[in-house]
């Protein structure tokens, strides 16, 4: 037998194995709604229609709002933006003014004193590595906030792409767990 038969075989096969398995979780699933065997399964409701064409910038938005997972890892990456940038300002010198207040003094009195100071970075080598550092987790937040939005995309495209045998196979495992459970 050539591959090309061993091929056809090989679909034949299956083909009549997922023919065998529809019909079983069709009786299932007439068994579960009471109701005769070997009865036609009625029609699936009728699905609201998808959108023209898939944008993935709109759907990656959707998902975007739609997962609270998601949203706390855009704030992760926005706090971690804002650490970057402290510490990269933490390059400029701090100037410091304020008024302190001193009370009970001599005879009761009250002074008031002007204070002036001014922070000087110094120290370079640790300024740098709080950049680089505030860097480092920036880049790692950012990368673990892009893994679950790329699974999510793919999962919304197979859900697009493949919702009716998304379907089928959620009712035939719910009927094998229903079947196993009573």
């Amino acid at each position: 037998m050539n591959e090309d038969g061993a091929a056809r075989d090989d679909l034949t096969t299956r083909a009549r194995a997922l023919a065998e398995a529809h019909a079983a979780a069709a009786r299932r699933l007439n068994a579960a709604l009471g109701r005769d065997l070997v009865a036609p399964l009625p029609p699936l409701p009728e699905l609201p229609p998808l959108p023209g064409e898939l944008v993935e910038e709109e759907v990656a938005t959707a998902l975007q709002g739609a997962n609270p997972e998601l949203v706390a890892r855009a704030h992760w990456v926005a706090a971690s933006r804002w650490e970057l940038r402290v510490a990269e300002k933490s390059r400029v010198p701090d100037l410091q003014v304020g008024v302190e207040v001193m009370g009970g003094g001599e005879m009761g009195r009250t002074r008031v004193g002007l204070l002036a100071g001014m922070n000087l970075p110094i120290w370079q080598a640790r300024r740098q590595a709080e950049v680089a550092e505030a860097a480092a987790r920036l880049a790692a937040v950012t990368a673990r906030q892009a893994w679950p939005m790329v699974v999510s995309l793919r999962m919304a495209h197979s859900f697009a792409v493949g919702l009716p045998s998304m379907m089928l196979a959620r009712v035939m495992s719910t009927l094998g767990a229903s079947q196993t459970s009573t």
